[in-house]
């Protein structure tokens, strides 16, 4: 089978940075942005047609480029049988699906079953577990089978029926979002005063400050000292430290009171060793509520102080 495209490309912002373009275009099988580049194409042989033809380069062997007047015409053709008669592909993949479909790099199971290896060598390599899903040819196209790096795989490992292919990890994680132990099912031992989740270190009990203070309480240095612990137990994690208030009182005074308390937080936590460019602060006031502000119970709920993770 034979199919093409021709197009005309403009030269007058000047042929060599159109045929760098080109270039590129065919060494690496992407096209770059330009508005003035009209085709996509990543594969296949580019023909001059021009009587004027004044500049031909040979590009990796395979791609002949001619400039002829001010404007260049590129042809590019593909000669060739269709790799997967039996399915709708696409010119790029010689007729086949594209072969890397989530783009990590490790080829879609269907590559090595047809025995076309050698064809997508590269696009891409090995057969890839989680196709679906982005991965690395470090883990066989899968994402970290064991993300908190204890030892004990993530729930989605045996989900997959996957134990097998990870031998840097057993089991399943109870507690995926934070380092634990193998003897714990993935989990840390118990925590008095936080509990870790995929979004947040979440508060058992609220930081104590004074009335209309910033400076957070002597009493709160237990729940100060727990998650720091944690923070150097799981290097990896950053967090933004959220401060808010409930209703009462001037808007712009409990903005800065929440930001101030909010900022007393992170300055305790680096006392503690933790880097400052783990860690972020902000303060809402009232604008965040997660309670009613027209009871005194509500209110105490809205005067609170979030950890949210904002990395892993």
């Amino acid at each position: 089978s034979q199919q093409g495209i021709a197009f005309w490309l403009s030269a007058n912002a000047g042929s060599d940075r159109h045929l760098s373009h080109l270039r590129q275009t065919f060494l690496t099988g992407t096209w770059p942005e330009n508005d003035e580049i009209t085709a996509v194409v990543t594969h296949g042989i580019v023909v001059i047609a021009g009587d004027k033809a004044e500049t031909a380069l040979g590009i990796a062997g395979k791609i002949q480029v001619a400039q002829s007047g001010g404007d260049i015409l590129v042809a590019i053709t593909r000669k060739g049988s269709d790799m997967c008669p039996k399915e709708k592909g696409e010119l790029a993949c010689m007729g086949c699906p594209n072969p890397d479909s989530d783009g990590d790099g490790v080829c879609d199971p269907w590559v090595s079953a047809a025995g076309l290896e050698e064809k997508f060598a590269r696009t891409c390599k090995g057969d890839d577990l989680c196709k679906d899903v982005y991965g690395s040819a470090e883990f066989k196209g899968c994402p970290n089978p064991d993300s908190d790096g204890d030892g004990v795989c993530d729930p989605w490992v045996s989900e997959k029926n996957l134990l097998a292919e990870f031998s840097q990890c057993t089991g399943s994680d109870k507690c995926p979002f934070e380092k634990g132990t193998i003897e714990e099912n993935g989990c840390p031992p118990p925590r008095k005063y936080i509990v870790v989740t995929e979004t947040q270190i979440e508060l058992k009990e609220q930081f104590f400050f004074a009335t209309n203070k910033t400076k957070v309480l002597a009493k709160s240095e237990p729940l100060l000292n727990e998650i720091a612990d944690v923070l150097k137990e799981n290097p990896t994690i950053k967090i933004s430290i959220e401060g808010h208030t409930d209703s009462t009182g001037r808007y712009k005074s409990n903005v800065k009171l929440s930001q101030g308390r909010a900022k007393s937080v992170m300055q305790e936590l680096i006392k503690r060793g933790i880097a400052k460019d783990r860690l972020q602060y902000a303060g809402y006031g009232p604008d965040k509520p997660i309670d009613t502000n027209d009871t005194p119970e509500g209110r105490a709920n809205n005067r609170r102080v979030e950890l949210r993770i904002t990395e892993r």
